[in-house]
């Protein structure tokens, strides 16, 4: 669901499932059948920091981040690779990838969506961002979240 999040949204927009057998799920494209984004919140928060995520009835709510690095990890960005950034989505924790820090990240989507259990997202109703070079309570992520109205086709 994290990893990459673009995907997974055009995946959600531009895809309808046809049937499933065993683990795999057949989908069809379809015209886009997303409508455009309209931001319900905007939170900026500290490493360590549970964000409560915005509800938005019958649409699909994504989120982009914008994360500030302290020098130490950015040296070490620069030098080796980028510390391990996590997420906590209601408890359970996930990679987080900061180079697609700014995709739309599927937080949670309406049952128009069509998408059977297991194969549509699990909604997110809490966040919480570790890692990153920062300790608990330092650092910072400003997130946005928005409605993105889906038609079932």
């Amino acid at each position: 669901m994290w990893d990459p999040p673009a995907a997974m949204e055009a995946m959600y927009c531009h895809y309808l499932p046809l049937g499933q057998a065993g683990g795999w799920l057949v989908l069809a494209r379809v015209a886009d059948r997303c409508g455009a984004a309209r931001p319900i919140g905007k939170v900026t928060a500290h490493f360590g920091q549970v964000v409560d995520v915005p509800r938005a009835p019958g649409t699909m709510v994504v989120a982009t981040f914008s994360l500030a690095s302290p020098l130490s990890a950015q040296l070490e960005g620069v030098l080796l690779k980028p510390p391990t950034v996590s997420v906590l989505a209601d408890g359970t924790p996930y990679r987080f990838i900061t180079g697609t820090a700014g995709d739309d990240h599927v937080l949670s989507a309406p049952s128009a969506l069509g998408y059977p259990t297991g194969y549509a997202p699990t909604p997110v109703r809490r966040l919480e961002l570790t890692g990153g070079g920062w300790a608990a309570g330092h650092g910072s992520a400003t997130i946005t979240f928005f409605a993105v109205p889906v038609n079932r086709h």
